[in-house]
């Protein structure tokens, strides 16, 4: 929820102030635009693949399915990452996905928040076999930490890798906020995104 300064919301002060030039210090080093705004009918696709890479559970002995037109489709234990030590998938409170697009030969990969933790995303990104050099787009669905944790082990792990100037996604210049949850005398903090992880990464940061 936005703090109010006065009569004034905070993301119309935020706003007012990158309009001025005076969030420098905020975006400092990082490379900021906005996405063009959509005009006309959304574009159409001939398959959308939905990975889950984080959730809070997983079930390893779930048999694949077909549900209606959409086949569900369990991953596997990959036995060549077993050893030394048996390995699985790893589940947390958070929420990472990954999506393949596909429209004739054409084809779009982007990776949807970032779980809570860098092991479990790092980890499950490779027991899926998801190569992060190939995204064309990152995205953030919102602020909170659970969603965007496991970026800054993510950019450490897999920043070389990724497509030079790779767009990143998110809401606005809130998303950059130290969020906070509890009782508004003792409140907890959520954390914030690491503006100098997202600068050193060299992704280019997309205001929707």
């Amino acid at each position: 929820m936005s703090k109010y300064l006065g009569s004034i919301p905070r993301r119309s002060l935020l706003a007012s102030a990158a309009g001025l030039g005076l969030m420098g210090g905020v975006f400092s080093n990082i490379r900021v635009a906005s996405a063009q705004t959509m005009t006309g009918p959304p574009p159409e696709v001939e398959r959308l693949a939905v990975r889950v890479v984080t959730d809070s559970y997983q079930h390893a002995f779930e048999p694949s399915a077909q549900v209606g037109d959409v086949a569900v489709q369990r991953a596997p234990f990959n036995a060549a990452l077993q050893k030394p030590l048996p390995r699985s998938l790893l589940n947390e409170w958070g929420l990472s996905l990954h999506l393949e697009s596909a429209r004739g030969s054409e084809t779009r990969q982007m990776l949807v928040d970032f779980g809570w933790t860098a092991v479990t995303i790092n980890n499950n990104l490779e027991m899926l076999g998801i190569d992060p050099g190939k995204l064309d787009a990152m995205i953030l669905s919102h602020g909170h930490y659970d969603h965007f944790e496991g970026m800054v082990g993510f950019l450490a792990a897999h920043g070389k890798e990724l497509k030079p100037g790779l767009p990143f996604y998110l809401g606005g210049e809130e998303c950059f906020c130290s969020g906070e949850v509890g009782p508004a005398n003792t409140p907890i903090s959520f954390g914030a995104l690491d503006r100098k992880a997202i600068a050193d990464s060299g992704v280019r940061v997309m205001f929707a």
